[in-house]
């Protein structure tokens, strides 16, 4: 079984302290991938990329 498709129904209190820490680095990894867009974002928009590529807006 694939370590993200985990099976349903009680766990120990080992395994919930391994799943809260697997929940808790995926929201680490989606900040972190969210504030490398903004900031990609924020440089598209200060290049005017859209004017370069003949976009109207």
């Amino acid at each position: 079984m694939d370590k993200d498709q985990e099976q349903a129904g009680p766990v120990d209190a080992a395994r919930a302290r391994e799943l809260t820490e697997q929940l808790r680095t995926a929201i680490e990894d989606v900040r972190a991938a969210v504030l490398v867009l903004a900031r990609r974002v924020r440089a598209a928009h200060q290049a005017r990329v859209w004017t370069v590529l003949e976009y109207p807006s």
